[in-house]
Order: structure tokens, then C-alpha cells, then sequence
């Protein structure tokens, strides 16, 4: 056993204005192993519920905003969270990591500042300011307020795009909240309607943190709809599905009360519970409910995108494990829906090399693989799953359905594809080496895109 040698890291933060940042208490949330990339490399410290908090030193900075870090491996980095206060914004720092300090001209992600000390050396960071966001959240054309609601503040590093990163609350009793967001320069809000109440959430989009009142008195309407329940079971047993994922969607073309900024797709989507219920609202019109069970071992079904944005054939194929047309009236709550899903046939099967082999690791892509999470995504985007020691398992098959498989070790450039139903029998599938190709890309007059 080798114990390494520990690194002092001496701290000192700052509010823009050069004064020191008193009783701020940060949090080291990853230590990671400095040049590896591996997600096993990256520890995530609330995995060790027994280690003392001490373990780290006392982490409050003192009268001149001044800390110390201890017993930390000289070739670790850390990850720290600072939280949100009247004074500073929330938000996380990357320590001795060996990223870049600088950002690169095509980076839109929410980064954290990176900061790669030298032994002996003090590292100051400047916090970034608290910018409040306040207002109300009312139900409907009255003073109604949506107390007790879900909502969210969501800030980008970008004016244009860029990845988003929020922070989430709730309001009170007189439907008023105040967030303190993530730095950023571009904010948006989602409100949600409390929970059973029904009403559409409401998303105000691209806005500007000020310190006027503009930033401190946002009126968030939410527009009434029409409530929808139901259950979702298993088609041969009656048995509850619980957690699946009932997800609406309204007819884009012939659906005239959609407007701008309600809360669209994935965020529309509600769990089913202990008991596979579920309730939602939609909006009045045409429209169309999906239902994604919680895992790959119900038969997928299709439907086709411009069927459900516009009642028309064809389009790219949407997946659920259910669907139902509806077309629902303000004021007439529509009748409950019962869903029942078909559980699907599993298939497993051999993967080898050309030598006769089982093929330690590869992946395995097929159309059955739509991610079962939240958000559900109707769309197939290609997703794959490990095969591990020479086994594939193929689950939520239709009876008497062929479905194409494709399966490619990339490590040793090994692949093949193959046609699998519910009805064959200890299926083999053998590698072999994969072809290659290249290509070159030029603009209009001919000329090289470097």
C-alpha cells in the first residue's frame, strides 16, 4: 500500500469588488484523479455517507474570506459547490483539475471556472453576485395564485444557445417565488400548476437579469385546460405498471390553442403511481397522449410524426409503448383511459469473433432501444447498450415481428448485422472484420473545410 503525499490548497474568495467573501461555506462534491477521464476516476463524496465532514477541514472562510484544504492526494483535483446566498449566486468551482482556465471559441457548455494552482501558491477565486428573480404566479385571468407550485430558473452562459443549468422552488402560499440563479447572461423560467390543478405551465423565455424592479415583479399566467386520468396496466396480468410516463402532445396544425410559451413535450410528462395512475392536463383540441413503460420489455408501437402534429400519413416514426388519439372539449373532462401494454418476447443470444470466440465487450444497436427515462423521447436516435462476454439479450419483441440488429466491437473494428424474431432459437451472431471508408469535405467552389 502506497499513501501519497498530501497537497495543501489554500483558498481565497472575493466579491467582485474586492471584499473578502465572509462565512461562505463551500462543498467538495467530486475528487477526480487529475488526467483521467474514466467516470470511474471521479469519486462522488455523498457515496461515502460515513466520512466526517471534517475529512476536508473546517470549510467556512474566515474574516478575510480564507480557507484550507487538507488531506487531499497531491495527484487529485476537486470539484466545488458554493450555495446560493443574498450575496452570491450559486455556483461551482473546478480546482487543480487540469482542464484549460480558458474557455475555447466553440465551447457552449455551462463550464465552471477551472483554476490550476501551483504548490505554495494562494488561488483567489472572484464570486459571482446574487441576481434575483422574483414575481408571482397566478392561475388563469384572476388573482388566483398557483400556490405551492413547481418552478424553475434556468441560466446560460451564451446569449445565443449553450447548454442550460438551473435551479428549482417553489411558491408560496400567495403564489409568489424568488429564485437565485446560476451565473449566466440569458435566463428563462418554468412554472408549473400545483400538483392536481388544472392548468398549463408557462415558460418566459431569454430574459435579462436587471436591478431594477423588472427583474424583482415576473407575472406568470398559467392558461386552464382540460384534466385526463386513466390507468396503465399489463395487458395479461391486469397488474398496475407503475413509473410509466404519459406524455401529450398537441396537433400543431389543427390545435388553435397552442400558443407560445406553454410548457411543451417532455415537460408536459407525468409517472404513473403505486397503482399506475395517472393525471394530466392537456389542452382543448386535437391532440395525442403517449405512454412509455418504464423499461425495454413491453412491444413498442409506432406512429407517424406528421399523424401527430397534423393528422396526416408518414413523417419519421415516433415509439411508445401506447398511444391514443384524443380530441377534448374546455369545461367536459374526458372519460378515463385504461392502457393496457403487451409485455414482449425476450431473445438471447451468442456473439463471437471470426476465431469462434465470445466477444468480451461490444455494443448492440437496435430501433427496440428507446430510452425508457425521464424525459421520455419518442424518437429513436440511435441508441445503443453494451454486450458483455459473448451474451446479447434482445427484450419488449412483437410475435412474428423480424427486427435488425447491428452489433460492432469498435476496439478491434469487428461488426455484423443480423435479423432476429421472437420465434428464433439460440441465435449466434459472428463478428467479422469491418469495411472502411473516407471522405472529404469541400464548400461550393471545391475548395478543403479544414
Amino acid at each position: 500500500l502506497t499513501v501519497e503525499s498530501e497537497q495543501l490548497i489554500e483558498l481565497a474568495f472575493f466579491d467582485l469588488e474586492g471584499q473578502p467573501a465572509v462565512g461562505v461555506s463551500p462543498e467538495i462534491t467530486d475528487v477526480m484523479v487529475r488526467g483521467v477521464t474514466q467516470p470511474r476516476a471521479s469519486l462522488s463524496l455523498p457515496e461515502f455517507a460515513s466520512v466526517p465532514s471534517s475529512l476536508f477541514g473546517n470549510l467556512i472562510t474566515d474574516v478575510h474570506g480564507r480557507i484550507t484544504i487538507r488531506h487531499l492526494a497531491g495527484t487529485h483535483g476537486i470539484h466545488i459547490s458554493i450555495p446560493g446566498s443574498d450575496r452570491f449566486a450559486p455556483q461551482k468551482l473546478a480546482l487543480n483539475t487540469q482542464q484549460s482556465e480558458r474557455r475555447g471559441p466553440a465551447d457552449r457548455t455551462s463550464r465552471s471556472p477551472v483554476k490550476n494552482s501551483k504548490p505554495g501558491k494562494t488561488t483567489v477565486f472572484a464570486l459571482a453576485p446574487a441576481q434575483i428573480f422574483a414575481g408571482r404566479v397566478l392561475l388563469g385571468r384572476g388573482d388566483q395564485p398557483a400556490a405551492n407550485a413547481r418552478i424553475s430558473l434556468w441560466s446560460s452562459q451564451q446569449d445565443r444557445g449553450g447548454a442550460l443549468v438551473g435551479v428549482t422552488g417553489r411558491t408560496d402560499e400567495n403564489g409568489k417565488f424568488r429564485l437565485n440563479p446560476y451565473p449566466g447572461v440569458r435566463y428563462g423560467i418554468v412554472a408549473h400548476p400545483p400538483e392536481g390543478a388544472p392548468f398549463h405551465g408557462q415558460m418566459v423565455n431569454d430574459l435579462r437579469w436587471s436591478s431594477s424592479e423588472a427583474s424583482k415583479s415576473i407575472e406568470i399566467r398559467l392558461t386552464p385546460g382540460v384534466s385526463v386520468h386513466g390507468t396503465v396496466v399489463d395487458s395479461e396480468s391486469g397488474e398496475p405498471i407503475r413509473f410509466a410516463m404519459i406524455q401529450y402532445e398537441p396537433d400543431r396544425v389543427r390545435n388553435d390553442n397552442l400558443s407560445e410559451g406553454m410548457v411543451q413535450e417532455w415537460q408536459r410528462a407525468k409517472p404513473t403511481n403505486e397503482a399506475g395512475e395517472f393525471q394530466m392536463t392537456v389542452l382543448p383540441g386535437r391532440g395525442t397522449l403517449f405512454v412509455h413503460a418504464p423499461n425495454h420489455e413491453y412491444v413498442l408501437r409506432e406512429m407517424g410524426q406528421r399523424k401527430v402534429y397534423g393528422g396526416d400519413p408518414g413523417g419519421v416514426r415516433l415509439y411508445s409503448h401506447a398511444f391514443a388519439n384524443i380530441d377534448a372539449i374546455y369545461g367536459d373532462d374526458l372519460p378515463p383511459f385504461k392502457f393496457e401494454l403487451d409485455r414482449g418476447k425476450t431473445v438471447t443470444g451468442a456473439l463471437i469473433d471470426p476465431d469462434g470466440k465470445p466477444v468480451p465487450i461490444a455494443l448492440m444497436i437496435s430501433r427496440l432501444l428507446i430510452d425508457p427515462v425521464t424525459p421520455p423521447d419518442p424518437q429513436w436516435r440511435g441508441r445503443s447498450e453494451p454486450v458483455r462476454d459473448g451474451t446479447f439479450r434482445v427484450q419488449g419483441m412483437r410475435p412474428g415481428t423480424e427486427y435488425p440488429l447491428y452489433f460492432v466491437d469498435t476496439r478491434r473494428q469487428l461488426g455484423a448485422t443480423a435479423r432476429i424474431s421472437s420465434e428464433t432459437t439460440e441465435p449466434s451472431v459472428t463478428l467479422q472484420p469491418c469495411g472502411t471508408a473516407s471522405a472529404r469535405f469541400v464548400d461550393q467552389d471545391g475548395h478543403p473545410i479544414a
